[in-house]
Formats: C-alpha cells, structure tokens, sequence
C-alpha cells in the first residue's frame, strides 16, 4: 500500500482485498485466519483504541451514521477465530481473535475490574468504575463518566461529559451493518438502572432518569406536545436537546388499541 494513503483508506482496502473474490466458507474462513488476516484485525483494532478510527461518526450537525465498512471487517475477522480455553481463576473458552486490552489507556480512570474488549476506545479525562464492560467498537470521550455494572456495546458512543449511572446498559450494534447504535451527546445524563436499546441518538445536556427504559423502535411519548416521536426513515430516533425522559403512562389515547401501559415520556426542553 501506498504510505502516504489516509489510515481509514490504507485498513479498508487491505479489507476489501482480503474479502474479495467468491470463496466457499472454508476459504474465506482459511483467509481471514491467515497471517494477513490478523495482522490486519490488530491494525484496526490500534486503530480504533487511538481514536482514529471510529465505528459511530457525527458531522458536528448533529448527524450520525455508521461506518458500515468497520462494523464489516470487525464482524468477519473476529467471527473467523476459533474458541479457545482460557486460564486463570475464573477459567472460561472465547474465541482467540478478539481478545481483552491488556493496558489501561493513559489519562483515563480504569480501576481493576473492568473489562475493555479490544477495539474499544476511552478518551483522555474518562472514567469507567469496575466491573464494567465496554464492547469493540464503543467509544468514550472526553470528560465521559461511566458507573459500575455499566453494558457499552459495539458501536456505542458517549460524547464529552457524559455520565451513565450504575447498572445501565446501552445497546450496541454490528448488525445490521447500516444500524446505528445508541449515542448520547454532550452532556447527557443516564441514571442508574436504564436499558436504551436500538438506533437512538440522545441530544446533548438531557436527562434520563433511573430506571428507564428507552426502545428505538416503539419510541418516546411527548408529555407536553401530546404526540410519539418516533424513528426516522433510517430507523434512528432522535430525541431533543435538553429533554427529561422518565417511565410513565401515557393516556389510553395515545395507543392505537387503547391500552394503557408503561412507555418513556418525554418533557420537552
């Protein structure tokens, strides 16, 4: 490859060669496994971990998309690895091509105990309180507080200064490629015990009270306007800047079979 060729550009096309061509199973399962293969997997997972590349990217307008290509190669070259046993006092088999980091980047608050699946990126100034796991892919910036028992999956993104309270989880997302996964931007607050699932983008200084839990899918009642705030036409919901969002009942009204049952409310900014 061409040295001077952008980093992004370089993994990608080392990718596409690698996944080129029809090939049985067995082949391309032979291909990724190759020493091309995993030299490759630990490039990009460097990669990600240095924060120059990232599987969740904005376009500073609020925008967010997923980089289909990253969220690909992660997919196929750590699907290609093969269980292994794995020692130690809590013995356990995982598949040898997607391991656990080993350091603790620097500038960051990692007490023993938690858990950071290569791949995963925490910005200088963040915080994540054992035992708490952060998936390949997921990525924590600046400032970012994340309490114990926390689930960051794939692809989750936590933008400056944003806090998530202990025992939440906030679902990632490999697959479908095109699928965002979920993102809270500046400031946002989690409480303790939340469950956000889906392609869901929290917009910066909001609250999520503890306790709640947030689909995508099945959207977000608006309390004051008296009306759901669904997903987009890309499947990603979208909730305003400055908003509190708790557990509730909205009105039987607001349900097409006229039952009444827990849902997220939201109060608008």
């Amino acid at each position: 490859m061409d040295s001077e060729l952008p980093l992004a550009m370089e993994l990608q096309h080392r990718f596409d060669l690698l996944a080129a061509g029809r090939l049985s199973d067995v082949e391309r399962r032979a291909r990724l496994r190759s020493g091309e293969g995993i030299a490759l997997l630990a490039d990009l997972c460097d990669a990600l971990e240095s924060g120059h590349l990232r599987v969740t990217e904005g376009n500073g307008l609020g925008e967010w998309r997923s980089t289909v290509w990253i969220k690909r190669a992660l997919v196929a070259l750590s699907g290609a690895g093969e269980l292994q046993p794995q020692p130690g006092p809590l013995p356990g088999r995982e598949l040898d091509s997607l391991g656990w980091r080993d350091d603790r980047p620097a500038g960051c608050r990692v007490p023993a105990g938690s858990f950071l699946r290569r791949g995963a990126y925490l910005a200088p100034g963040s915080a994540v309180m054992p035992p708490t796991t952060v998936q390949a892919g997921a990525a924590v910036l600046e400032g970012a507080q994340v309490d114990s028992h926390v689930l960051l999956g794939s692809g989750v993104l936590l933008g400056e200064g944003a806090v998530v309270g202990c025992g939440s989880m906030l679902a990632g997302s490999l697959l479908p490629e095109q699928a965002l996964a979920v993102v809270l931007e500046r400031g946002v607050v989690v409480g303790g015990n939340c469950g956000l699932y889906g392609s869901l983008v929290v917009g910066e200084r909001s609250m999520i009270y503890a306790g709640t839990v947030l689909r995508a899918a099945t959207g977000v009642f608006d309390a004051v306007k008296r009306h759901w705030l669904m997903p987009d036409a890309g499947g990603t919901l979208r909730l305003p800047n400055g908003c509190t969002v708790f557990m509730g009942v909205p009105p039987a009204e607001a349900f097409a079979d006229g039952i009444q049952r827990a849902s997220a409310l939201l109060l608008s900014s």
